[in-house]
């Protein structure tokens, strides 16, 4: 499983990103990409958000023949 890529808060806490004169409200469920400061500073209030139903990746298409049009030729 590759690493998670989004992160969802866990509870509703206050931030302080600018000083301790600037206080930041981080809201339950709110997300943040991984590596996002605010989740370095209070990582245990973050969860990584799991995927429910995904996707199938793509497989290639097998290439089809190519058709000539011959204009004229009879049957």
């Amino acid at each position: 499983m590759p690493d998670p890529e989004i992160y969802m808060a866990r509870d509703t806490y206050m931030d302080y990103p600018a000083g301790p004169n600037a206080p930041t409200p981080v809201y339950a469920r709110q997300t943040a990409r991984a590596g996002h400061p605010i989740i370095k500073r209070s990582p245990t209030m973050w969860v990584p958000i799991i995927v429910d139903y995904d996707v199938e990746p793509e497989q290639p298409k097998a290439e089809t023949p190519k058709q000539t049009s011959r204009r004229g030729a009879s049957a």
